[in-house]
């Protein structure tokens, strides 16, 4: 899965981790837009009271194609 992230309104805080470095991303610009690439996991915070966030997804939605562990997603990450 691929995925695009825009802050469509207000602002928020992204951490991007491919289990061997984080990196920090703070949208706030509707015109900007994150790029995901696949096997990077991802913690969305420090969302101001009026964010909006708009994912655009490469893929329709499938709970078996999502990690819901770090633990588990960090093993297939760094094999």
């Amino acid at each position: 899965l691929q995925q695009l992230m825009i802050a469509v309104s207000g602002s928020f805080s992204v951490v991007l981790d491919d289990g061997k470095e984080c990196k920090t991303f703070r949208l706030s610009k509707p015109d900007q837009g994150l790029y995901i690439s696949k096997m990077i996991w991802r913690d969305l915070k420090d969302f101001s009271e009026d964010a909006v966030c708009l994912v655009l997804a490469s893929e329709r939605y499938a709970e078996d194609d999502y990690f819901r562990s770090y633990d588990e997603f960090y093993r297939e990450a760094t094999p």
